[in-house]
Formats: structure tokens, C-alpha cells, sequence
């Protein structure tokens, strides 16, 4: 019976890496696109008024 090589066995860690840092990629792009005003509607705006009130005078006893 001839001597078998043993089956080699390959680094499976380089597809999660790659995987990571493609979906690094995508959360960066799509928070640079967000913060650009292209993915969400960044026309509103909020204004708050509030009334002006004033000390009460001093007393004069």
C-alpha cells in the first residue's frame, strides 16, 4: 500500500476576515452617506422657543 500524503488542511480564518471587513466597509459607507443627507431626510429642523420671564422685583418693606 503506497504512502498516503495527508489531506492538507487550508486556513479558514481569510473568508471571516474578509467577510469583517467587507461589512466594516458597508456600516462605514452607510454612515458617510447618512451624515451626506442621502439616506435620510435631514431638511427638518426643530425650533424651541420659550417665553421670557422676568425676576420678580424686590421688595420695598
Amino acid at each position: 500500500m503506497p504512502d498516503e500524503e495527508p489531506a492538507s488542511r487550508e486556513d479558514e480564518s481569510g473568508g471571516w476576515s474578509i467577510a469583517v471587513v467587507i461589512l466594516i466597509v458597508i456600516i462605514a459607507g452607510g454612515f458617510l452617506l447618512y451624515e451626506g443627507g442621502y439616506l435620510g431626510g435631514r431638511d427638518s429642523s426643530i425650533d424651541v422657543s420659550l417665553p421670557k420671564v422676568e425676576a420678580p422685583a424686590p421688595r420695598t418693606d
